[in-house]
């Protein structure tokens, strides 16, 4: 599976003519919850939800030769762009997150290691 601006410059990139425009219309959606840009996704949910919508509608999959895997792929690949830019837009202003924990075996089949590393 691509990324969705994977599949928006390979429409663009066409040269038919209903795949420009699907990818144009992509293009236009993608903007309205890019983080990078300024955009807020939580704002633009509605329209989100409107083109993954319009995507399976059987008019537009006939218009934009939208078939088999591209069917399947293209929704998913939209989800997954928007949902990358949704937690983008969450975790803006917040400090960074370091993890780190010391895990200690209480029972193992292995022998443990010794010594003042280990205390």
């Amino acid at each position: 599976m691509q990324l969705l601006s994977q599949y928006i410059q390979g429409f663009l990139a066409e040269p038919n003519l209903s795949r420009n425009e699907l990818g144009q219309l992509l293009l236009d959606t993608r903007a309205g919850w890019d983080v990078i840009a300024g955009q807020n996704p939580v704002d633009a949910f509605e329209g989100f939800v409107d083109r993954y919508n319009w995507l399976g509608t059987p008019a537009n999959k006939v218009t934009y030769n939208i078939t088999q895997n591209l069917a399947r792929n293209l929704p998913g690949a939209m989800m997954q762009d928007y949902l990358i830019h949704l937690v983008l837009r969450t975790l803006v202003g917040k400090p960074p997150i370091d993890v780190w924990q010391r895990v200690i075996p209480v029972a193992s089949r292995f022998k443990q290691p010794s010594g003042p590393r280990w205390t």
